[in-house]
């Protein structure tokens, strides 16, 4: 019976410092948990500060004519959607004459624009014949520019929107 009391005198003994060495193993466990979830918030906040602009997106309003000549009510996947926008850009712009300055006009608007366009005389055919106002995509620089990401005050040879598209 004796040697029975000293086995549990000897663990309640260390039980003390067992405790303690658990106490430090979850103290240094939450800490950890802590940590590891302050440089996650870090982590989520430099992504949303940096990319919320990904979920806005510039878009230009053009006063268009969806020319009868240009589109068949028959045939409204072989229209040229891409001429109505063009067109539309330089009555704007009537000063663009050059074909160059013409190829730059255009890219101030996304290439889904007409595939925008497309879709809306699918839907809305009574509107052909008529001018609509649409809003289309800008181009990705356009887009980058109007965001503050491409810099204005930069020679024009730094940047990849040139001065008269400015």
């Amino acid at each position: 019976a004796q040697s029975r009391v000293r086995t549990i005198d000897i663990v309640k003994k260390g039980l003390n410092k067992r405790y303690r060495k658990e106490r430090w193993f979850r103290l240094f466990g939450c800490t950890a948990v802590i940590i590891s979830l302050s440089f996650l918030s870090l982590l989520f906040i430099s992504i949303i500060s940096n990319g919320y602009t990904a979920f806005q997106q510039t878009m230009v309003r053009l006063d268009l004519f969806l020319d009868s000549k240009v589109i068949d009510k028959d045939d409204l996947a072989g229209a040229d959607y891409s001429k109505l926008i063009h067109n539309a850009l330089l009555s704007v712009f009537p000063d663009v004459t050059k074909h160059k300055d013409k190829h730059k006009l255009y890219g101030l608007v996304s290439i889904s624009a007409t595939y925008m366009l497309q879709d809306f005389v699918a839907k809305n055919r009574h509107e052909i014949g008529t001018t609509i106002q649409i809003w289309v995509p800008a181009d990705d620089d356009v887009d980058m520019l109007m965001k503050g990401r491409i810099d204005r005050d930069k020679p024009e040879s730094q940047r990849r929107i040139n001065d008269q598209q400015l």
